[in-house]
């Protein structure tokens, strides 16, 4: 297995894994913030948390590792959604960044599991 995408899978993992639960259960008090309903926060974390169990997976299944491809997509539409709206409420860089970050983790990450 590649070490390289062990790490960057893990860190995945635990970041959607967080994140879609604090949102599924609504204890992410930035709802409010970017003006979602409780169920469209909701939904946002139920999609994090699914790009977690994709990323889980496909690096345990080599054989449907795709499904690992799928779910690093899903979590970059994820965050271009993200940066929107954090452009849309004209949040702060330091605010916005962590988005970023993450989309390019989720880039590397598809790129890594691919040539593995």
């Amino acid at each position: 297995m590649n070490v390289a995408a062990w790490i960057l899978g893990a860190i995945l993992i635990a970041v959607f894994a967080f994140a879609g639960a604090t949102k599924v259960l609504d204890l992410d008090r930035q709802r409010e913030h970017f003006g979602y309903s409780a169920n469209q926060y909701r939904l946002i974390g139920l999609s994090e948390v699914a790009g977690a169990v994709g990323i889980v997976i496909g690096l345990i299944w080599r054989q449907v590792e795709w499904v690992a491809l799928a779910a690093g997509t899903g979590i970059c539409a994820l965050m271009v959604g993200a940066l929107i709206t954090h452009a849309r409420v004209e949040d702060e860089a330091k605010d916005t960044a962590p988005a970023g970050v993450i989309f390019v983790l989720a880039i590397v990450f598809m790129i890594v599991i691919s040539l593995r």
